[in-house]
């Protein structure tokens, strides 16, 4: 009898222990949560933020703009800076577009900005003309990427924003 009296009271020892250690754990965890829980009211942090509706998110295009008209960047999109000597332009991009989308918007919708080309198989679109200055006297349009002299065509050049655009006349060779 006394061997089932330890049996039984050993069990009933090891059942406090564990609901000692239960207990204890749980309220470190509740103790961490709440510490995590002031530390993101703290910095202003509210969870996880789901995106607004489709139908919610503005149209960024510019198609609908007048013909002829300054573009601006009403919906804050990225922009790019293009140099034609001292003259800059600033364009807004769509991100992922082409140097020569964003240049033919441009174009359409300022009459102080023309350009001229034509399509080179393996090069792209070569510039032969910009503000009615042709290629000439041994001169060709070349253009830099943030003072990086470009290795695409305009047509295969992808914009992300803040890109500075500079066309110079220079020889070939000479970039």
């Amino acid at each position: 009898m006394k061997n089932k009296n330890k049996i039984y009271l050993l069990a009933v020892l090891s059942v406090l222990i564990l609901i000692v250690i239960v207990v204890s754990v749980s309220f470190k965890i509740s103790k961490e949560n709440d510490s995590k829980k002031s530390l993101n009211e703290e910095v202003g942090f509210e969870g996880p933020q789901t995106p607004p509706p489709a139908n919610l998110i503005p149209d960024l295009s510019t198609e609908d703009l007048p013909k002829n008209s300054v573009i601006e960047n009403k919906d804050l999109r990225p922009m790019i800076e293009i140099m034609v000597g001292d003259v800059g332009y600033k364009a807004p991009i769509k991100i992922g577009e082409t140097l020569k989308e964003t240049m033919d918007l441009y174009q359409s919708q300022n009459d102080n900005f023309t350009f001229s080309g034509k399509e080179m198989q393996g090069v792209g679109f070569f510039v032969d003309e910009i503000n009615g200055v042709k290629n000439s006297d041994g001169l060709f349009w070349v253009y830099y990427v943030n003072d990086v002299s470009a290795t695409l065509g305009i047509s295969s050049l992808r914009l992300s924003g803040g890109e500075v655009i500079r066309w110079e006349r220079r020889v070939p060779g000479d970039y």
